[in-house]
Order: C-alpha cells, then sequence, then structure tokens
C-alpha cells in the first residue's frame, strides 16, 4: 500500500474525483442558484461571472445543475455498486458455507445476466420496474453483481490451491472459518479495484441511459440528459455540452486512474 501513494495516477484520480464528489456532496447544502429556477431573461447566456457555467434553455444556472447531477450521479453508483456487492458476496457464502449447488445455480444466472450488454439489460429491466431513482439502482446493481462474483470465485479458486489453505482443512475447519479467516482477507484487495472500476460503469451506464431519455427524468438534473438537450445546440451554444461532459468524464476518468492504481499495486 505504500507504493500506491507514490503513483501519480492515484494522485490524479483521487484529485479528479474530489473535484466531483465535492461539489456534488455541497449541493445538499448549497449551490449557487436554485438549481429548478426558470429565469426567462436568463436563457442560454454563456459562461460569465455571474454564472460559471452558463445558463440552459430555460434559463436554470448549469453549474448548479451539474452540481446536483453529480449527486444524483454519486447516490445512484454507490448504491448500484454496493447491491451488486452484496449480491456477489450472498452468493459466495451460498457457495462457501451453505449448499455448493445453490452457489452453482446462482452462478449459471450470473453468466446469463453478463451475457447482455449492460445498457440493453438495463433497457429490458426498465421496461419491467420504470426509471425512477430507486430503479435505476436496482436495475445498475443487478447488471453489475455477475462482475463481483467473478472475482470474489477467481479469488477463492486461487487461495484454495495454497498449501496454507490445505492444512486449514486438514484440521478440520470449515465454512465460515474458512471464509472469515482465509478468503475474506484474500478479497479485499481485488474488491477494492472492482469496485472503484465499477463506479465508473454505473455512472457511464446511467449518463448513456438519461441521455436516451431512459434514466432520471426532469425536471431532476443528470448529465446525460443535458448531453441529450445540449446535441442540437452543439456549434451555436456549446457550453450546454461542456459543463455535462467536464463533470461526467473526469468522474469517470478519475476512478478510472484509480482503478489503475489499485490493480498495479495488486499486481
Amino acid at each position: 500500500m505504500v507504493q500506491l501513494y507514490r503513483r501519480i495516477s492515484f494522485w490524479l484520480g483521487l484529485l479528479g474525483l474530489l473535484w466531483v464528489v465535492v461539489p456534488a456532496l455541497l449541493s445538499w447544502w448549497w449551490t449557487p442558484y436554485d438549481a429548478m429556477m426558470i429565469q426567462e431573461d436568463k436563457r442560454l447566456l454563456t459562461p460569465r461571472v455571474e454564472h460559471l457555467l452558463g445558463t440552459d434553455l430555460l434559463g436554470r444556472d448549469l453549474l448548479s445543475r451539474m452540481m446536483v447531477a453529480g449527486r444524483t450521479a454519486l447516490v445512484i453508483a454507490f448504491g448500484a455498486v454496493s447491491l451488486a456487492f452484496g449480491i456477489g458476496f450472498l452468493l459466495v457464502v451460498m457457495s462457501v458455507v451453505w449448499a455448493r449447488w445453490l452457489g452453482f445455480f446462482a452462478r449459471v444466472v450470473m453468466d446469463f445476466i453478463l451475457i447482455f450488454p449492460t445498457i440493453l439489460f438495463a433497457l429490458v429491466m426498465i421496461v419491467i420496474w420504470g426509471n425512477g431513482l430507486g430503479a435505476m439502482i436496482l436495475l445498475l446493481g443487478i447488471a453489475m453483481s455477475p462482475r463481483f462474483l467473478k472475482v470474489m470465485i477467481a479469488t477463492i479458486h486461487e487461495q484454495q490451491g495454497l498449501e496454507y489453505l490445505a492444512v486449514a482443512q486438514s484440521l478440520g475447519k470449515r465454512g465460515w472459518h474458512l471464509l472469515v479467516y482465509h478468503y475474506l482477507p484474500a478479497l479485499w484487495q481485488p474488491m477494492i479495484h472492482t469496485v472503484v472500476t465499477a463506479l465508473a460503469m454505473v455512472i457511464l451506464s446511467e449518463a448513456s441511459l438519461s441521455f436516451l431519455g431512459l434514466g432520471v427524468m426532469p425536471p431532476n438534473p443528470s448529465w446525460g440528459y443535458a448531453l441529450s438537450e445540449a446535441k442540437q445546440y452543439f456549434f451555436s451554444y456549446p457550453h450546454l455540452a461542456y459543463a455535462p461532459l467536464l463533470f461526467m468524464m473526469t468522474a469517470i476518468l478519475s476512478l478510472n486512474l484509480l482503478g489503475y492504481a489499485f490493480s498495479q499495486e495488486q499486481g
């Protein structure tokens, strides 16, 4: 872990992520303007001192809306990744502690989900559950869960080939003991990398769905929907697209840099 703090990718990723996360968290208590406030006399203003990122089609302050959109993206990302981790861990417990056939059946279901691209799977689930905030967390969490299960199972299989685990099993250690004292300590490093990269994937997936009009719906701000609104004005009012792109790409690139740093540390 000491080497991690010497990697430029770690610090660039951390600083970039803070640049997005701090305004998003701050938006719970304060934004420069009301993100929902329509000002007809201030439509499509370019960036200036009063409105650092300009205003949108309805005169709403883009910086305020991007801050609130970041908050929404973080809620969905952390909610979906937490759910995905929980599903994966539960299935691992089923495989290691309870009945192995349950774990095998669960892996078959996860493989079936993994066949479909995340966006395609999400589109199918939206038809069933709708596209509210809770539904987005649920469907993206389920879509991401196979990745967590795959990493956990692969790590456990690696551990099962080690001599110290064979010694523990020869001493009669089974189930919960192996999980808590042998498997879990080996899981934390690959899990950090998986969590970080999954956060980036969820943010991109949510933005893609919102861009298509299937994610977070107006008047709630969303990076993806803001891009969708901006596409027909890109050449005349490019600041409409620059604002959501700035926040979204900074978040995704920063998370990928952190994921790379953690993978290098693991390797």
